[in-house]
């Protein structure tokens, strides 16, 4: 299996690696980073990143049934169609600079989220917590967010969202101007100059 023969990796540094669909099942990643590569319809069943970095790498279409992400940062990465749903545990991860196109984020812990200038339409957090999270400069078009805890969740910066208030939890909850204007459409009021 080439730089996966092993069963566990600890600060290594893949770069450039070219293996779609390939079986990275029950392997253990610890500080490793992974630059420049392909790893579309990978899949990472039972496999557990610890503190790992992604950079500039195809991600899309993973496999992550039984996988665990503690702590992973991805940045300039293409992750698109990914059923994060799936995965036992996604803690604390930071995107930067990322498509999250077409994802599936249901029922997660994904408090403290960082999400930072990315573009994350069609995807579907229905259920997540997500008190904390940040989104600015991100693009959430098409994003669906029901019965979501987003008590202290930071939308400055952010762009084409829209959720019904009274369906999440919102309390301090931070918004601006002029796309929060948006989220008064869900309530069934008129609006006037």
């Amino acid at each position: 299996m080439g730089p996966f023969s092993g069963k566990e990796f600890e600060g290594e540094v893949f770069t450039g690696l070219e293996c779609p669909d390939a079986d990275v099942s029950y392997r253990v990643f610890e500080d490793c980073v992974f630059r420049g590569c392909s790893l579309r319809g990978v899949s990472f069943r039972g496999s557990r990143f610890l503190s790992c970095v992604f950079e500039e790498c195809d991600l899309s279409l993973l496999q992550v049934l039984g996988a665990s992400f503690r702590e992973p940062r991805f940045e300039g990465c293409k992750i698109i169609g990914v059923q994060w749903s799936q995965a036992t545990q996604l803690e604390h991860p930071e995107f930067r600079r990322c498509q999250l196109n077409s994802s599936v984020l249901m029922h997660l812990d994904l408090r403290h989220l960082q999400a930072i200038d990315c573009a994350i339409r069609d995807v579907d957090f229905t259920g997540s917590n997500l008190a904390e999270a940040e989104f600015s400069g991100s693009d959430l078009r098409g994003t669906h967010f029901f019965e979501c805890d987003l008590t202290k969740a930071d939308f400055r910066g952010a762009r084409d969202y829209f959720f019904d208030l009274r369906a999440n939890r919102t309390k301090k909850a931070r918004f601006s101007l002029p796309e929060a204007v948006a989220l008064l459409h869900a309530l069934d009021i008129e609006l006037e100059d």
